[in-house]
């Protein structure tokens, strides 16, 4: 089966560093934060005037945020970023160290381990900046110098373990923002299997933007958490030349720093371009939980109202109401125009997003979307009302399983091993909030959506399962037909869900 893909390409390469011993850490100061508990932000300068003028560097220095449990310090965040923001702490006491740098070969260096004690309070961010003494900003050139590019495949599955991200600090704190599950009362400092956020990659070494002069560079990936190491794939982080091919090397899992390694077997051909590709299922948790996000790309995802975690009001269903929910979310996290991506009725909404709110979409990949004010057939009506009187009369939890995990939209990926155990939990979680609306909404707007496709001029990817039910191949053909360039790409072997079949 061919892994799946993209979340970002990113060139990448290394500034060979030379530090002195000292270093200075503070905390300078607290800011309001949205969501639950308390977070960290960190900034790592290489010397008062780069501090001065704002430029966080460089990439390659372990930071690493530990919290106090009894008379000791439990790690729960490490990233190789100058710039990064953890958040959704308990209150307490925490450290921010950092206790070692890669070189330019990424091999760990150790550092004089400076660190800070902050006291985490809820609803507040403690801003901390550390100072290098000294950083080498020339580039070592030994004869050729090497370009690495770096591709990190990851994708999203289409199951969230009843566990969504929690709302993120504002964006005007940093782009880097990251959130850990901690239990209280675990010994361990993580949270319990059933709560586990997925792993992140928080960063990656070589870093973006920078040359790579070393011929046998390690690559390394940060994790938000630590991983089961008997999970790692053996070949999972390949890496390609565009003139030399296929990079012969081994992969490892450095348990004490929470990294993924690869060490390339050979000399990297100088002048060559590389791209690396770590695979989302290369990697597990404690908990079994494979990768979510990756390194370069801030991924921001939401459960829609009546879905998840998110309230489930009486009425405020509409079309209308799921954009400007979506709008909310692009406006207040990622702060400006975002890639979107919408999976069936998430791809209807999308849409509902780039007519009404075009300013805020970069590009539009929808799978399986559900067109709003698109013809139905009278069968998938007639199945979705059966569903939500069953709903209604005997609850969620009663009926999803028998009735839903048959639905012909269902019945694709119910089949495959794996993906259904993963739809059952879903459903397990589906408070079901739109089917038990007590209140009829009266409509929000007098146009359709099928009237105003042509308005769309963003990049548009249409992604459907070669055994789509009808109606959404239907659905397929008027985006392809109305959209201009509007790209269209059939999946083989899956049905509605492409994610979770493929």
């Amino acid at each position: 089966m061919p892994r799946r893909a993209l979340a970002a390409l990113l060139v990448v390469g290394q500034l060979t560093l030379t530090l002195s011993g000292c270093m200075s850490v503070e905390a300078t100061g607290t800011r309001p934060l949205q969501g639950p508990g308390g977070g960290v932000s960190v900034q790592v300068f290489p010397d008062d005037s780069a501090r001065r003028a704002g430029r966080p560097g460089p990439d390659g220095i372990l930071g690493e945020v530990d919290r106090q449990s009894g008379r000791g310090w439990v790690p729960v965040f490490r990233s190789l970023n100058p710039a990064w923001t953890v958040a959704g702490l308990p209150p307490g006491e925490y450290r921010v160290r950092f206790p070692a740098r890669l070189d330019a070969s990424g091999n760990v260096v150790r550092l004089s381990d400076k660190s800070t004690t902050v006291a985490v309070r809820e609803g507040a961010v403690t801003d901390v900046r550390a100072v290098l003494d000294h950083v080498s900003t020339g580039l070592v050139v030994l004869g050729v110098v090497t370009v690495v590019a770096i591709a990190v495949i990851l994708t999203k599955e289409s199951r969230d373990h009843g566990l969504p991200l929690p709302p993120p600090p504002p964006p005007e704190l940093l782009d880097a923002v990251f959130y850990v599950s901690i239990n209280l009362a675990a010994s361990s400092g993580w949270e319990n299997p059933e709560r586990s956020l997925p792993p992140a990659v928080t960063s990656h070494f070589p870093a973006a933007g920078a040359v790579v002069a070393a011929r046998r560079p390690r690559l390394v990936f940060s994790l938000t958490e630590p991983l089961r190491p008997t999970s790692l794939n053996a070949d999972g982080v390949t890496v390609l030349g565009e003139a030399s091919g296929l990079v012969p090397g081994q992969v490892s899992y450095d348990a004490e720093n929470w990294w993924v390694v690869w060490q390339p077997a050979v000399d990297l051909a100088p002048g060559d371009t590389f791209h690396v590709t770590l695979a989302k299922d290369a990697v597990e948790d404690l908990a079994g939980h494979e990768a979510l996000i990756a390194a370069g790309l801030r991924a921001i995802r939401y459960d829609q109202r009546g879905h998840g975690r998110s309230a489930s009001p009486p009425s405020g269903y509409r079309w209308g109401d799921h954009a400007a929910d979506l709008a909310e979310v692009i406006v207040r996290v990622a702060g400006g125009p975002a890639h979107v991506v919408g999976l069936s009725k998430g791809g209807g909404i999308a849409l509902e997003l780039a007519v009404r709110r075009p300013e805020l979409v970069r590009t539009l990949a929808l799978i399986g979307p559900l067109v709003p004010d698109a013809p139905l057939s009278d069968e998938l009506l007639a199945s979705f009302k059966v569903l939500a009187r069953a709903i209604r009369s005997e609850g969620p939890r009663a009926v999803m399983g028998e009735l839903w995990l048959s639905h012909p939209l269902i019945a694709s990926a119910a089949a495959r091993p794996g993906a259904r155990e993963r739809l059952e939990a879903m459903l397990q979680t589906f408070p079901a909030g739109e089917y038990l609306a007590t209140v009829r909404d009266a409509p929000d707007r007098t146009w359709k959506l099928t009237e105003r496709l042509a308005e769309i001029a963003v990049p548009t990817l249409v992604v459907r399962g070669a055994r789509e039910i009808p109606d959404f191949v239907s659905s397929t053909e008027i985006l392809a037909n109305a959209v201009a360039g509007a790209q269209v790409v059939v999946i083989p072997e899956s049905g509605h869900l492409v994610p979770l079949e493929q």
